[in-house]
C-alpha cells in the first residue's frame, strides 16, 4: 500500500542552503584543499618564514601541533641552494606586488 499523499516522489522539499559570498565559498575550499592534500603545502611570509603547514608537512617533518614556532623555508633546503632558493622567492614575491 502506498499513501495517498506520496503518489509523487519527485517532489521534494526545498532544502535551505546558508548563504554564503563567492569570497567566503572561495576560502573554505582552499582550506579544505589545503589542510586534506596528500602532498606538504605550506604558506610563508615575505621573510620566508613558513606561519601554516598542513598535515602531510607536518607529518614529513615528524612535528607534532605543538612543534617549533618558527620554520624558515631555507632551513628545508640543502646548504649549498639556499641562496638560489633565497633568490627565487624575493623574485616570486616582487612579482606578486609588482603593478599589473
Amino acid at each position: 500500500m502506498v499513501p495517498r499523499d506520496s503518489s509523487n516522489m519527485n517532489t521534494a522539499n526545498p532544502f535551505p542552503w546558508p548563504l554564503i559570498s563567492p569570497e567566503e565559498n572561495a576560502r573554505t575550499t582552499f582550506r579544505a584543499i589545503f589542510e586534506q592534500a596528500p602532498l606538504a603545502v605550506a604558506r610563508y611570509n615575505a621573510k620566508g618564514v613558513i606561519v601554516e603547514m598542513n598535515r602531510a608537512f607536518r607529518r614529513i617533518l615528524d612535528l607534532d601541533g605543538a612543534g617549533r614556532h618558527s620554520l624558515l623555508l631555507s632551513e628545508l633546503v640543502p646548504a649549498q641552494d639556499r641562496h638560489k632558493t633565497e633568490s627565487l622567492l624575493r623574485d616570486l614575491l616582487a612579482f606578486q606586488t609588482r603593478p599589473r
